[in-house]
């Protein structure tokens, strides 16, 4: 066990410090540009203007407005359709209420 303990002590003395080969860390670089690099096409500069803050906060806000527009019409437009429903509701409640004002009834006895 001694002597394999010994073999390995005695196998790192020729050991030398490792150089790399000239440009490795520009060569590497290179590489891992070229692995990330996204092919050009219309979507990615369409992301490209999307994640910037101004114009994603922009289209927030013109969703936001949308909405608040789409909600309002509908609002006036369920007002509009109240208002139908009661004057038609008036109506027949006015015609009821004149055929009970002259009911012909002879109160005395």
């Amino acid at each position: 066990m001694n002597n394999k303990i010994e073999n390995i002590l005695n196998s790192i003395d020729g050991i030398e410090k490792a150089n790399p080969q000239p440009f490795l860390l520009t060569r590497v670089t290179a590489r891992i540009n070229a692995a990330n690099a996204a092919p050009e096409n219309i979507w990615y500069k369409i992301a490209f203007y999307i994640k910037k803050p101004l114009v994603a906060f922009s289209a927030i806000m013109l969703l936001v407005l949308i909405n608040i527009f789409v909600i309002k019409s509908i609002k006036h437009r369920s007002d509009l359709e109240n208002l139908a429903k009661n004057t038609n509701n008036q109506r027949y409640d006015f015609a009821i209420n004149v055929s009970v004002m002259y009911d012909i009834e002879n109160q005395e006895p």
